[in-house]
């Protein structure tokens, strides 16, 4: 969270509200997702893998099940 890059890449360098970039997280993590889930298939359609969506913030809570 409060990440600079996020601000210059999505947000023209402007900070987020923390609604916002938590909103831009989960998009983002969701994509990821849905790019593994949709690359690595096993045999009969079903994800090889079971992708957990966690948030890190920079005093070390972690928001899981995003």
């Amino acid at each position: 969270m409060d990440c600079g890059a996020y601000k210059v890449q999505l947000n023209g360098g402007n900070a987020f509200s923390k609604y916002e970039e938590i909103n831009q997280h989960i998009k983002q993590l969701n994509n990821f997702k849905t790019r593994i889930n949709n690359k690595y298939v096993k045999d009969g359609g079903s994800s090889k893998y079971d992708v957990k969506l966690w948030v890190m913030r920079l005093n070390g809570t972690v928001d899981i099940n995003l």
